[in-house]
């Protein structure tokens, strides 16, 4: 009877070694670091077309945005 996948190729040392849980962890670790330390990257304010100030959060935004795309809407669909 013939195999239609395969055997698995045997791992090396190397390999093995490269499997280190230790490994994983310093790497889950930095990408935690980065996505969790509330990273953004730097954007020069004279290249921007608007500017967000701090203080105001993301929910805000958001909904104002929406509004006022609804009215551009609404402008299209009355012109």
């Amino acid at each position: 009877m013939k195999k239609i996948t395969p055997d698995p190729p045997v791992l090396s040392l190397a390999a093995a070694e490269a499997n280190d849980p230790l490994l994983d962890r310093a790497a889950a670790e930095r990408a935690l670091n980065y996505y969790l330390q509330n990273h953004k990257p730097l954007r020069p304010l004279g290249t921007a077309l608007f500017a967000i100030p701090h203080s105001v959060n993301s929910e805000a935004a958001l909904a104002q945005a929406s509004d006022l795309l609804r009215c551009a809407g609404a402008c299209a669909n009355e012109a």
